[in-house]
């Protein structure tokens, strides 16, 4: 089986650093001997953000909406064209500045459906000035709370425009972001510059035979940039999702055994699947402990395949239970 394609989707709130970022990323794709891919959502009507990349690299817009609502059913599609078109290696995602991170993860999880993709990390770009004006004026609006949200969804934190604050403002950020999130690695940087060490981390036993393997990026000086880890004893609190592939059809008996029994962490799972019984794709469909699974018959080829979104809970569990339902079937 082909491995699955990495997608990482970058967020931040409007003017962060969210575009300066992906070129970094891209350049350094490429220059790795990687090929990427990117998707640019933009709210209005004109994609201006992937105008502006200075690599010639395959390139898809999702406009007039953000991905994690009035567009979401698009991604998949998007997704599906530029695997069939172009192959890449690797996709990264640049989100609407006002995307909400747990609808993105649930809309750009569904192309699994229709490709071996995989949603791998969500990388948040933070504007150190804006956050700790917030934090100062003791800022609790709309854009606060949707920062925060970021922040606490991602497992990567890019904390950019540190020059534009004074050190005791940094602690103060530092402290905050560490509340919110004490799993994700956290780089300081200007411009962006080092940030896109996000694609440095080391990945899971389950990931090692990967083909997209961790790269060589270097900051301006040469020297390898390093992101300011995670203690050692934080959970993994951020937002991830796992995707497993079926390789036959299921027991429905035991499937559904292994839905009653997700734990609380796992607040979302959707799939296709065939059960041996009945022969037909089934819908899956669970959402914080309540299940629900229906036949389809889809006009084109798809995927059997399950993802699970959620914080905190063990991805190698998962992957033992599906792969015994497999064996047992």
């Amino acid at each position: 089986m082909t491995s699955p394609i990495p997608m990482y989707i970058l967020s931040g709130f409007l003017g962060s650093g969210k575009t300066t970022l992906l070129r970094l990323a891209v350049d350094a794709l490429v220059q790795s001997g990687l090929k990427p891919a990117v998707i640019i959502n933009e709210i209005g009507d004109v994609d201006i953000d992937g105008r502006i990349l200075e690599r010639d690299v395959p390139r898809a817009e999702v406009l007039s909406g953000c991905v994690c609502c009035t567009v979401s059913g698009d991604v998949p599609f998007v997704v599906e064209n530029l695997c069939k078109e172009h192959s890449p290696d690797v996709i990264l995602l640049e989100a609407s500045g006002v995307a909400n991170p747990l609808s993105i993860v649930d809309s750009v999880t569904e192309a699994s459906f229709l490709r071996e993709v995989e949603f791998y990390r969500m990388v948040t770009v933070v504007a150190a000035p804006s956050l700790s004006a917030m934090l100062r004026n003791r800022t609790q609006g709309r854009m606060f709370r949707l920062i925060r949200d970021q922040i606490k969804a991602a497992g990567s934190i890019v904390l950019n425009q540190v020059d534009r604050v004074g050190q005791e403002e940094l602690t103060e950020l530092h402290l905050a972001i560490r509340e919110w999130n004490a799993g994700a690695s956290l780089i300081n940087t200007e411009y962006c510059r080092g940030g896109a060490s996000f694609l440095l981390e080391a990945k899971s036993a389950r990931t090692e035979n990967r083909r997209f393997s961790p790269l060589p990026i270097l900051t301006e000086n040469g020297h390898l940039s390093c992101s300011i880890s995670a203690p050692g004893h934080a959970a993994h609190s951020f937002l991830k999702a796992h995707t497993y592939f079926f390789s036959k059809p299921l027991s429905r008996e035991r499937f559904e055994a292994y839905l009653d029994t997700l734990p609380d962490p796992i607040y979302r799972a959707k799939g296709i699947v065939r059960f041996k019984e009945e022969g037909a794709l089934s819908l899956v469909q669970y959402a914080y402990g309540q299940s629900h699974l229906s036949v389809i018959r889809p006009l084109q080829e798809v995927r059997e395949v399950i993802v699970h979104i959620g914080q905190g809970f063990s991805e190698q569990a998962i992957e033992e239970a599906l792969k015994k339902i497999e064996c047992e079937s």
